[in-house]
This record gives structure tokens, sequence and C-alpha cells, in this order.
């Protein structure tokens, strides 16, 4: 919600700004707890080793929530674990808060507060203080409540469903369905590794971390490294228990010893649930205010001080190339061309631009197929797709003349179709619009169903031509068209 209230003044930069904020409060609040903690060097150390983390960098560079989430949900688990030892109430106030702005800003602040809560009980338990570690519990969730309440009476106003589109079968939800349901939580299941028809094999639990520590192949949607959590986070959990830290005064740090029975609970959940990168941030920065308290405290400290260090060097590398996001928007802020920026990192900034004109002229609203880079349009659109949603019901359409009604019911004007992502099948529809251009005979029983309909209707007149956009060089078809709806 904070991005769309700073779109008006600066469009994505604007929003990117925010995100950056967020990162700025994260490494101060990263940074104090760390030097409050274990002294000055050590705030520095947790800030570095945060920074350091390569999908933590790359989100800086974008306006996903992932950074401000794991703030809050990171907030949580070390503000919960250092109440649960000590006795100042304020710790407990403050996981209350983080907790809410935690489960307030991704569903994924659930899995934090389970763990949270699975490990104070166990320690109430263990310290025979069960009754203190309930009451502290209840205060925590109760304030968490109140503030993340109004987003899910939201979902409940509109969709009935408090956690939409999740848990249909219980909570049911407008514009939903349990085949959509169940293709979303395959695609989620998608990510990472260890996935058997029977369910997610335990023993791969140590490649998966692995792989999330340094190449995310199948955690992140481009199995780009610059998705990677880095070795600093692994480090972070190992060395604390294998160094056998303590405080000054000769007494166990079982604070640090709670957190880390959080972060490990919370990773078992990424694992069984969806092993997406970007996720983990929110156990990268308790994990980095483990790791300044060994840089500080364990004997041989200067080993992980070194390797914060080797991480530093790593993430530069990945960063410093032209074609990272980074490097680019870098670039950007010095040359100031957003037009060039944008042609050259977006295919689908020529047609945005396009309908945003001929927006200021007449009546648009946008179907989107296979396109999810809406948000540069200055007029009305909507995903189109089947299983993003059900405002339209494919599954009762079966011809043409009825898709186009339905799109007609919803005031579309025009269908923009993106074939760039859908290989073959995004060559036998190029061919369906634009016959000669690559040689290929159509197969229409072979597209899905909804894109035999958009076929039909094209060919039946229904659709006409308007503009092809990003066409390559002469003899092979455009990789996305616009179709205007007849009136």
């Amino acid at each position: 919600m904070l991005y769309m209230h700073v779109l008006p003044f600066g469009g994505q930069f604007a929003a990117k700004t925010v995100a950056f904020f967020f990162a700025v409060f994260a490494v101060l609040t990263l940074g104090g707890l760390a030097q409050w903690r274990f002294g000055k060097s050590a705030g520095y150390w947790a800030a570095l080793a945060f920074l350091a983390t390569p999908v933590v960098l790359w989100e800086v560079g974008t306006a996903y929530v992932d950074v401000a989430h794991g703030l809050f949900s990171g907030g949580a688990i070390l503000f919960a674990s250092l109440w649960a030892t000590g006795s100042d109430r304020r710790l407990l106030w403050l996981a209350g808060m983080f907790l809410g702005l935690s489960l307030a800003t991704k569903y994924t602040g659930f899995q934090v507060g389970f763990a949270i809560a699975l490990v104070l009980i166990g320690h109430g338990i263990v310290r025979r203080s069960f009754a203190r570690s309930a009451r502290g519990l209840a205060a925590i969730g109760a304030v968490a409540i109140v503030i993340c309440s109004p987003w899910y009476v939201r979902n409940v106003v509109n969709t009935g469903n408090p956690v939409y589109p999740f848990f249909y079968s219980v909570f049911g939800g407008r514009n939903w369905s349990q085949p959509n349901a169940e293709a979303y939580a395959a695609e989620q299941r998608f990510f990472g590794i260890g996935q058997r028809e029977s369910g997610k094999d335990p023993g791969a639990i140590p490649g998966s971390v692995t792989a999330l520590a340094l190449q995310p192949e199948r955690q992140i949607n481009t199995g780009t490294p610059l998705g990677a959590i880095g070795p600093m986070f692994l480090l972070g959990l190992l060395w604390w228990p294998l160094a056998g830290l303590r405080r000054e005064d000769g007494k166990a740090l079982d604070a640090e010893k709670l957190a880390l029975l959080i972060i490990l609970l919370s990773l078992l959940a990424w694992f069984y649930l969806t092993q997406q990168s970007r996720y983990i941030i929110s156990l990268a920065f308790p994990a980095a205010f483990l790791l300044s308290g060994a840089i500080e405290r364990a004997r041989l400290g200067w080993l992980p001080a070194v390797a914060v260090g080797m991480q530093c060097v790593w993430t530069m590398f990945l960063f410093g190339p032209s074609g990272s996001p980074l490097q680019q928007q870098l670039t950007f802020l010095a040359n100031g061309n957003v037009d060039e920026y944008l042609t050259g990192r977006l295919p689908f900034w020529e047609a945005a631009k396009f309908l945003n004109n001929l927006g200021k002229s007449q009546k648009v609203k946008v179907a989107l197929y296979d396109e999810v880079h809406g948000f540069y349009l200055d007029v009305p659109y909507f995903w189109a797709n089947p299983g993003h949603h059900r405002i339209i019901e494919y599954e009762k359409l079966r011809t043409p003349e009825e898709l186009v009604m339905e799109l007609k019911r919803l005031g579309t004007t025009h269908v923009y179709i993106n074939t760039t992502y859908l290989g073959v099948q995004g060559e036998e529809l190029q061919d369906a619009f634009y016959p000669g251009f690559s040689g290929r005979q159509p197969s229409i029983e072979h597209l899905e169903h909804f894109r035999r309909l958009l076929v039909d209707a094209y060919r039946r007149g229904l659709l006409d031509r308007a503009v092809a956009f990003s066409r390559p060089p002469q003899g092979m078809p455009p990789v996305s068209m616009l179709l205007k709806i007849r009136s």
C-alpha cells in the first residue's frame, strides 16, 4: 500500500525508493541490536553480513516486499527470544509489534509466528516457567492481531477468506476454485528440490540449503546466483553451537539459542512449503545477528570475520557486471533516460507506451495474456489468464463468441498477448495471427483451451489485429501483439 501512495510522485522509482529505505531501516535495526547485545563493532559486522547477502542486495533494487518483511519477521524472532530469557517487557511489545507487521505484509509471517510459539512454549516447559511463557505469547499474539487485523478483515469483506487465496477448501473465496488452488499449490512446489509424488524428501534438506547458499537453481524463477542467500547464513547458524559461546559473565547466551531454534523450525517449514530464496530474508536477518555475536565472542572470531569479507567480495563480483539489475539502475541514475532504460529492460514497455497514449484519447481497458507487467499501464487492465482468478470462467466457455462476450461484459476494449515465454505454443499462436512469418502450420488443437478460443475469435472477425510489438528481423514472427475487440 505504501508503494501505491508514492507512485504519483515518481512511478516505479519512487516505489523502489520506499523499498530502499526499508533496507536502511533494517540495517540500522540489526546493527543497533547487535551493538546493544555484543558490543559496538558487532553492529557493523551484523549490518555488513546482512547487506552482503546477494538476495537482499538484489531486492533492494526492486519494489518487492521481502526486505521489509524480513525486517519484521527477523525482528520478531530476536525480540521474542530476548524477552523469553530476560525481564524487559519492552521487548515483549516490540516482538508483538514486529510480528504484527510481518503478518500484515506476507502470509509467511504465520510460519515465523508458529515457530516462535513452539519454541517459547518449549522453553517455558523446560525452565518450569510455562505460565510466564503463555502470558507472554498471549501478549505477543494480541498486539500482532491488533496490528495485522485490518488486512485480514479486508480479505474477508472482499473475498470471504481471511487468507485468500489459501485454504480454499476451508474458507472458500470469491473468484477462486479448488482447481485454481491445486494449480497454485503445484506451481509453488515447483521451487526447490526434494519434491516427490508422495511429498517432500527430508533427505534433500542438506542439498536444498546448500543450493540456497550458493546457486539457487530451483529456488528462484531465473536460477540466478543473485538470488542466493550466501554462505554467511549457514555460518551464522553453525558457528554459534560449535563455538560454545557464552556471555562475559560466563552464563550461557540462552536468547541466541532460542533464536537459533526458531530459525531452524522456520527453515524446516520453508523446505516443506515453498523453497523460494527470497523468503529466507526473514531468517538472514537474525542469522546475521548471530554471526556478529560469533565474531565478537568466539575464540576464533576472526574466521567468520574473514568469511564476511570474502562474501562481500563475492557479492560485489555478482553485482558488478553490467548485466546485473542494480548496475543497470545505477547506469540509469547516471544518464537519466527512463525510456531507454525501460526499453532495454522490458519488452512490454513499447506496448505500455502505446496503450497509455491511446488511453488519452479513448476509453481503454486491456486484458493481458501471459504478461505480468501491467503495473506500467496508466489504463485499466487485468490479468486474463486462467488460474489467476475466476472473473472469467473459462471452463464454461465453448465458443469464441462466448469469450468475447465475457470480455465485453468486463468492459474490455483490447487484448494483449505476449508469446515470448510460450515456446512451441507461442510459435503456433504467432502463426495463427501472422501466417507466413515462420512457415509453420498452426496446430490449434495442441494449444490450451483459452488460446484456441482467442485464435478462433480472431479468425471469425471478433478481434481485429491492431499492433505487433517487438518485431524481430525479417522472416520471424512478432513476440507480442495487440488485438482490438470489434464493437
